[in-house]
């Protein structure tokens, strides 16, 4: 398994997948970073759709949560999300082109975005 990160640099207002399990694939989240880069507060929400499933608030990791003016905020948790194949992690912002988003965490395959191995 070989460590990655996942970047969709600059999120849309329209819900966008950010990661895609292939078919025998898997992958684990363990930090999520979000840059709000205008002098404006933005939301943001987060999915983790199974494999499957269609996009609902159902699956919402975090909906509509306030990423304030100028800053990052870093979702970073114990116990990491895993991915199984077919599964998808989404996001949007409530205005495009405001929010940065990089994703990092291990991987037995590429997935899908910008991608890189750190190593």
């Amino acid at each position: 398994m070989a460590r990655r990160h996942w970047t969709i640099g600059l999120l849309p207002a329209t819900e966008e997948e950010i990661i895609s399990v292939p078919t025998n694939g898997y992958a684990v989240v363990n930090a999520i970073w979000i840059a709000n880069i205008t002098g404006s507060d933005r939301t943001v929400t987060i999915k983790h759709i199974p494999q499957g499933q269609a996009t609902a608030d159902g699956f919402c990791l975090m909906k509509g949560v306030t990423v304030s003016a100028n800053t990052t905020t870093i979702i970073a948790r114990d116990e990491p999300i895993f991915m199984t194949e077919g599964s998808k992690l989404t996001a949007l912002s409530d205005s495009a082109s405001a929010i940065a988003f990089t994703v990092y965490g291990d991987a037995n395959s590429p997935i899908v975005r910008e991608e890189s191995e750190d190593g």
